[in-house]
Formats: C-alpha cells, sequence, structure tokens
C-alpha cells in the first residue's frame, strides 16, 4: 500500500514540474520581443543566384588628358636698332701707342652715332656723350639696351661707345681698378684719346664732353 502511494506521488510530481517548465516557458516567450534571424557566423548573406539580378560591369571613366598649358614666352620690349634711326652709324678702329717702349700698341674698336640734322639748318658743334659698356658686353649692344641713340636723335647729341678688347681683357672688362688706370693711364688714357679724335674728325663741341658707363664702364667713368 505505501509503495503503491509512493510511485502515485511521485508520477504526480512529475506531471505537475513538466506543466510548470512549460508554462514558463510560454510566459519568457511572450515577454521577450522576437529578433531577426542573424546570418550564422562566418558565412556572409548573400542572395540566391536565382533572385539576384547580376551587377553590370561598371566603366571606369579614363581621366582626361590635360590640355598643355601654353608656355608663355618671356615678355620681350622691343629695342629700337642701333641701324633704324635717320642718323649715322659708324664704326671705326682706333689704334695708340703702348705705355713703354717695349709696350704693344693698343687696338680698340668704337661705334659712333651722329644724330641727323633738320633740313635747311646750321649745324652746330654737338656735345659728345661717352657711353662705357660693362662686363662681357659689346658696345652694339650696349647702345640697344640703353637706347642712347635714340634719345641722341631727339636731342641732338653724339654718342660714342668705345670697346674694350678681348686681348687686353678676356671678359672685355675696363681696367678701372689698377693704379695706372686711376693715375690716368691705362685704359684712361686710351679712351681720352679715342675721345680727342672723334671730336677733331666730326667737329663736335670738346667743351662739352660727358661720359656714363654700366658696371665696370661705370667705374671707369
Amino acid at each position: 500500500m505505501a509503495t503503491s502511494l509512493s510511485s502515485l506521488w511521485l508520477k504526480n510530481m512529475r506531471r505537475i514540474s513538466k506543466a510548470q517548465q512549460a508554462q514558463g516557458r510560454r510566459l519568457f516567450k511572450s515577454l521577450v520581443p522576437k529578433a531577426s534571424k542573424a546570418p550564422a557566423v562566418g558565412k556572409s548573406a548573400r542572395p540566391s543566384l536565382k533572385s539576384a539580378t547580376p551587377a553590370k560591369p561598371v566603366k571606369r571613366a579614363r581621366p582626361k588628358a590635360k590640355a598643355a598649358t601654353p608656355v608663355r614666352k618671356p615678355l620681350v620690349v622691343p629695342v629700337q636698332g642701333v641701324s633704324s634711326l635717320p642718323g649715322s652709324w659708324q664704326k671705326s678702329s682706333f689704334s695708340f701707342p703702348g705705355e713703354g717702349q717695349l709696350a704693344p700698341t693698343r687696338r680698340m674698336q668704337y661705334w659712333l652715332y651722329l644724330p641727323s640734322a633738320p633740313a635747311g639748318a646750321p649745324v652746330a658743334a654737338r656735345p659728345l656723350v661717352v657711353m662705357l659698356h660693362g662686363c662681357q658686353q659689346t658696345a652694339p649692344d650696349f647702345a640697344a639696351a640703353t637706347r642712347m641713340n635714340a634719345l641722341a636723335e631727339r636731342k641732338g647729341f653724339a654718342v660714342l661707345y668705345p670697346q674694350q678688347s678681348a686681348a687686353a681683357d678676356s671678359h672685355r672688362c675696363w681696367h678701372w681698378y689698377k693704379r695706372s688706370t686711376q693715375q690716368g693711364l691705362g685704359d684712361v688714357r686710351l679712351v681720352a684719346a679715342l675721345m680727342a679724335q672723334v671730336q677733331r674728325k666730326h667737329g663736335l663741341d670738346a667743351s662739352r664732353t660727358y661720359v656714363a658707363g654700366l658696371s665696370a664702364g661705370a667705374a671707369l667713368a
């Protein structure tokens, strides 16, 4: 009798326990919101081959070639040519004996601009402006760069451009720094003799003589 009651009690207890577990599970599901199914770990969500629309190949636009930027040429200021003026543009050479018995004769080229005279007007003795170039320059280059001939044409004076000999100096520099030059010899004596000859030959006014220069030419002036 006792055995039958024990077994009946155990069965009832198991039945009650199962009912309570089922009720608890239903209550838990009602309280927790339904979550969307996440893809399995390690596998990416991929659309099925049947429903997926094949992606069109993306055409990459080729970078347009940049138009070549035109290279700007440096602005060149037109320089009035030394021979395009109505006056006289002359090239000559000058020789002068060297200093001392054994010194060689100094030779130097020079250019001279004489302005044109108005028709019928008397030609008066003109003043002289002497222009001394810098190192590594020539007399024609210096005349074109300074445009002194154009000014001489308007104002009526003569312009003399001595040119240092390459034999005297490989860079065509005037020797203003030498003691002999500073004492009135050397290049100073040579240029002074050239000035006197040009003034006599062309009837220029020796009392109105002006000297200007650039760099080494300025030092010599």
